[in-house]
């Protein structure tokens, strides 16, 4: 097993790799253009950097962030996701002044998130998901649209699975169908 050479404390030596996620507040999709998802990058970047996290694959949804990450050993995990939302938020709001329009009390996350640990087995397939979450996004329309379509009881997905609202999801989904 190769540990990482970046994180070594002490009498301790190891590897501590983390699958992150987490939402835009209310789940804005404010990353939809590739410059503000570039800008959600970046500030990720140097947030990890200050926190000595070592980011090992990175996708940036229009309303959320998936992470395969190093985390140091010394270093609790929600601590580590805490400190890079708080400072990757300063940054995106000094880059985009006009966001504070959306979020006047200037928290751009939500207070979700989700961490799990991953072993050396399986960090190939995490960083396989982390950088598939287009397609594996699209497949799940796909399938939403075609059930709504088809309107096959076993094909439908739940709308309120999926985030829609409850009755009138159907009109809803029909109109981005359109466009």
């Amino acid at each position: 097993m190769k540990y990482s050479e970046n994180f070594t404390h002490q009498h301790a030596i190891g590897k501590s790799a983390w699958h992150i996620e987490w939402c835009t507040k209310y789940r804005y999709k404010v990353f939809k253009s590739e410059y503000h998802k570039n800008i959600c990058v970046i500030a990720l970047e140097e947030a990890a950097k200050r926190f000595r996290v070592a980011i090992l694959e990175m996708e940036v949804q229009p309303e959320h962030i998936h992470m395969v990450a190093e985390i140091p050993l010394t270093m609790a995990p929600l601590n580590a996701v805490r400190g890079m939302k708080s400072i990757s938020a300063r940054i995106i709001f000094a880059v985009m002044p006009n966001l504070r329009l959306r979020y006047p009390k200037g928290s751009v996350w939500s207070s979700g998130k989700f961490a799990l640990s991953v072993g050396n087995i399986t960090l190939d397939k995490a960083k396989e998901y982390v950088k598939n979450q287009a397609v594996h996004h699209s497949r799940i329309r796909v399938n939403f649209l075609m059930g709504i379509l088809a309107r096959d009881s076993e094909s439908r997905v739940d709308p309120q699975v999926e985030g829609l609202p409850r009755g009138g999801g159907q009109h809803f989904v029909m109109v981005l169908v359109i466009l």
